[in-house]
């Protein structure tokens, strides 16, 4: 936008700081310095800008320096998903599929493998040299079903925890509705009037209650309840120099 002000960004807290104070001496609106956190706006704009540059069905290709990565080494980082029935995520994990000499080699958590490469510590220089993916595809398929494999396992594991915390929602859910259903017998019981206009009140209060109640319960399963199949997305192909 012509005669607009450049953004300069810094990760120096006291250098902002700094600009701060300046510009409430100067009675500017905005300091000279902003400071860059991970939400900041140009943090994103440049995230979108990075990501709009692969396609639907594509990914990074990554080639490590000498040492990150065993020779001839090839893992495919791979994110499973799995959401609940109302579509909320409840288990999302990070696997490194590994293969050496394009061969499969095993899973590793995230976690593992970023300690185990240094990966984000480490600068990554672009060697500029174009890449054969044709050799990966036929990883491919035997990457994408391991996970699915593992991340079905945390998906077991996770809903036995689950189906306990259920089960007591659901308990608790029952004790509190025949408490309600108990209160209304005693407010009826003591309240005058002609008994069928009481006992029709009663009965409207009652299905509003069961109701209420039954909703309740039928969001607790939804929320409570993961879905079979999860969303795997390939993030990024790390490869050996």
């Amino acid at each position: 936008m012509p005669g607009a002000s450049p953004l300069i960004l810094t990760t120096d807290a006291g250098a902002v700081q700094a600009a701060l104070a300046q510009a409430r001496k100067e009675e500017r609106a905005w300091p000279a310095l902003q400071y860059l956190w991970p939400l900041h706006p140009a943090v994103e704009w440049v995230n979108d800008k990075v990501t709009a540059v692969f396609r639907r069905h594509e990914a990074p290709v990554l080639t490590l320096p000498p040492g990150m990565l065993r020779p001839h080494e090839t893992v495919f980082v791979i994110s499973g998903l799995i959401p609940n029935r109302r579509g909320h995520p409840l288990v999302h994990c990070w696997f490194g599929a590994r293969f050496l000499r394009r061969r499969a080699d095993g899973l590793e958590s995230f976690d593992a493998l970023v300690a185990r490469t240094s990966l984000g510590r480490r600068e990554i220089p672009n060697p500029g040299r174009p890449i054969d993916t044709g050799v990966l595809k036929p990883m491919l398929a035997t990457a994408i079903a391991s996970v699915r494999e593992a991340i079905r396992a945390e998906r077991q594991s996770f809903n036995e925890t689950l189906r306990a915390r259920l089960d007591d929602h659901i308990k608790r859910l029952r004790a509190l509705r025949e408490r309600h259903l108990s209160h209304l017998e005693d407010m009826f019981a003591a309240e005058g009037g002609l008994v069928a206009a009481r006992e029709a009140r009663k009965a409207r209060r009652r299905r509003e209650i069961d109701r209420l109640f039954e909703d309740h319960q039928h969001w607790a399963r939804e929320t409570m309840t993961t879905e079979d199949s999860p969303f795997l997305q390939v993030i990024a192909v790390l490869r050996s120099a």
